[in-house]
């Protein structure tokens, strides 16, 4: 069925104060899965993601990315 997919992503990064210096050491990591699906009014997805500490949350989106 090529109407529904899964996935799977990963996803690092890190905010800094102005004049802070960046270090590339203490970034934040994530990782998820989820599933698409292809309809008439656009892709839906539901997706599934957990943070450095393993706590994790859910987030749903319906239309096109840009």
């Amino acid at each position: 069925m090529d109407k529904l997919t899964g996935v799977a992503f990963v996803d690092g990064g890190q905010t800094w104060q102005d004049g802070e210096d960046i270090k590339l050491d203490n970034l934040n990591f994530g990782k998820g899965l989820g599933v698409r699906l292809n309809t008439p009014i656009g892709q839906i997805r539901l997706d599934y993601g957990w943070n450095d500490e393993g706590k994790g949350t859910a987030h749903f989106s319906i239309g096109s990315t840009f």
